[in-house]
């Protein structure tokens, strides 16, 4: 996680969880990791033995551990450093007592992957991993002639002593030299988060001209752990059609089976009938070949009963087993630019007021509803 993600990530969980209770928070050893999730939002787990710490959606016990009672003040990330910070805040067990307040920082330092919950005189609760070291100054924001420079040669060896940036970010600078102090001014200035695709990584900004919208800079459930789907071949695809097809003409099976049970109670006759109407009413055809008795044709509607009864037994699984690669492949990040890509619902508008409260704006009714209805704790202030 490069400091400029770990920015707007912070952006994002601080919208998710300010001002709620924390519902589930636990600390895993092996393989390093935390688990944090607040109430009326899924649990987030950002896996610290990863070279790229990330942040992905998890499902979790609901047990909130060290934290059980506390509140999520604020989320924030230090100006270009790699870590998270989580303030809390568990209120006291008396009426006029005093409050409890503790910290969680996540580190994704390469050198110093950890997290740590310390209570609010510094003293460590609990921990994993490598402890981070003291904040230091942030890098200094790049010069016009530095840029100019950097793109002159291709070296991002100089871009990379700016506020900000990575080896990704430096990389897509210098695809398009022209507009390099442009583009690196405009994420200087921290506009809103535009996530997006690349190489299979999510970014708060597209990155690269094949880049795909995201709604979120947090990692899909499971998204590491399963296997990248292959795309199914015209030959899946067909025998998934042939099942469909072979299931929907299963659901006259009952009547199949009660009309031959009737033809047997008439095998004495010399042909069966062409049709036969059930005691409910219903009609069904029966399809007799020349000359063929009602015996013999119950055996053969019989055959096809059992055969129907097998497909119901057994297709359903192996069609939802296609469905779901076939779905798999389709949600996998594309390499293509989608053309008619679904707009993402921006985030609300933030600010802090001089006393130091955090204050939320829609951004039209729509948003203003899920502020309203979704987002808000219920000791907020209107």
């Amino acid at each position: 996680m490069d400091s400029l993600t770990a920015y707007y990530l912070a952006r994002e969980l601080h919208a998710r969880w300010n001002g709620r209770r924390v519902a589930v928070f636990q600390l895993h050893q092996k393989p390093a990791g935390v688990t944090l999730g607040t109430v009326g939002s899924e649990p987030v787990h950002f896996d610290l033995s990863r070279q790229d710490v990330v942040a992905e959606a998890a499902g979790a016990d609901s047990k909130a551990g060290h934290l059980d009672g506390f509140v999520v003040l604020g989320v924030q990330a230090p100006i270009d450093d790699r870590r998270l910070i989580l303030r809390l805040e568990k209120a006291g067990k008396f009426r006029g007592s005093a409050a409890r307040r503790a910290t969680l920082e996540i580190s994704a330092i390469p050198s110093a992957k950890g997290a740590l919950l310390s209570d609010d005189g510094g003293h460590s609760l609990a921990k994993v991993g490598s402890i981070a070291p003291p904040l230091g100054e942030p890098r200094p924001e790049l010069r016009d002639e530095q840029l100019a420079a950097a793109a002159a040669s291709g070296d991002s060896a100089v871009l990379l002593r700016g506020r900000w940036l990575s080896p990704t970010f430096a990389r897509w600078l210098l695809t398009n030299s022209e507009q390099i102090v442009e583009r690196y001014r405009n994420i200087a200035a921290l506009p809103d988060a535009q996530p997006a695709w690349c190489d299979g990584q999510l970014y708060p900004f597209p990155l690269c001209e094949d880049a795909k919208s995201a709604v979120s800079l947090i990692y899909p459930n499971a998204f590491f752990d399963s296997p990248i789907p292959l795309a199914p071949d015209d030959r899946k695809l067909r025998a998934l059609e042939r099942m469909r097809g072979e299931l929907s003409k299963a659901d006259n099976v009952r009547a199949l089976r009660e009309a031959a049970d009737r033809l047997m109670t008439i095998q004495h006759h010399d042909v069966a009938p062409a049709e036969m109407i059930l005691p409910n009413g219903e009609t069904v055809s029966l399809s007799p070949r020349q000359g063929e008795s009602p015996k013999a044709l119950a055996e053969r509607l019989y055959a096809e009963v059992r055969s129907k009864e097998r497909a119901i037994d057994n297709l359903p699984a192996r069609i939802r087993k296609l469905e779901e690669d076939a779905n798999a492949f389709a949600s996998q990040p594309s390499t293509k630019l989608n053309a008619k890509m679904v707009q993402r619902a921006l985030p609300f508008r933030t600010y802090r007021s001089s006393g130091g409260l955090d204050i939320w704006v829609g951004r039209g009714a729509k948003s203003n509803d899920q502020l309203t209805f979704r987002e808000s704790a219920p000791d907020d202030v209107w």
